[in-house]
C-alpha cells in the first residue's frame, strides 16, 4: 500500500516520521543556525533570531524526530506579513518540508493580514518554484540585494493576496 508523502505525491511504503511543527523557542536557536550557516552566505547571527522571537515574530521550526530540519520566520505588520526566512536542511529538501513549512507559516498569520512578501535569490529555482506554486505572483525587483562572492545578487520579490485566494 502507497502512503502520502508531505508533498502529497504517493511513494512506497515509508518507515512512520514523527514531524513536529513547533514555536521556535530560544534554546532551538542553536539547531536553527547549524542549518542557517549551511544555507546562507552570509548567515543571520543567532542573535537576530533572538531578537525575532522576542519581538513576536512567528518563528516556527519542523522537526522530524526531534531534530530541527526546517525553520521559518515572518514579521507581521498591519495587514502585512513579510516572510524573512524559510530554510531546510540541505540533505532533507525534496522531501515537502518546506512547501509544509510555507502552508504552516501562511495557515497561521491571523485573519487580517492580506498580503504576503518575500524575497528569494533570481539564483534559487528551487525556492522559486515552491512559491509560485503556492499562489505567490511576481512583484518586483531588487537589484544587487544579496552579497555573492565578490559580487551581488538581485532579489526577485514575490507577493500573495490571501483575500484572493
Amino acid at each position: 500500500m502507497a502512503e502520502q508523502n508531505l508533498s502529497g505525491s504517493t511513494s512506497q511504503p515509508q518507515t512512520t516520521v514523527n514531524i513536529q511543527l513547533r514555536p521556535m523557542q530560544h534554546f532551538h536557536v542553536s539547531q536553527v543556525m547549524e542549518i542557517e550557516k549551511e544555507s546562507f552566505q552570509p548567515p543571520w547571527d543567532n542573535i537576530s533570531f533572538h531578537i525575532l522571537i522576542d519581538r513576536g515574530c512567528q518563528c516556527w521550526v519542523l522537526e522530524n524526530d526531534r531534530c530541527i530540519v526546517g525553520y521559518s520566520v515572518c514579521q507581521l505588520e498591519n495587514n502585512v506579513a513579510h516572510i524573512l526566512n524559510l530554510c531546510v536542511r540541505s540533505n532533507s529538501q525534496g522531501q515537502g518540508y518546506g512547501r509544509k513549512l510555507l502552508e504552516h507559516a501562511l495557515e497561521n498569520l491571523g485573519s487580517n493580514v492580506q498580503y504576503v512578501l518575500l524575497e528569494v535569490r533570481k539564483s534559487n529555482q528551487k525556492a522559486l518554484n515552491l512559491y509560485l506554486s503556492s499562489g505567490f505572483l511576481y512583484h518586483s525587483i531588487k537589484p544587487n540585494y544579496y552579497p555573492q562572492g565578490s559580487g551581488q545578487e538581485d532579489a526577485i520579490v514575490l507577493i500573495k493576496d490571501l483575500f484572493r485566494d
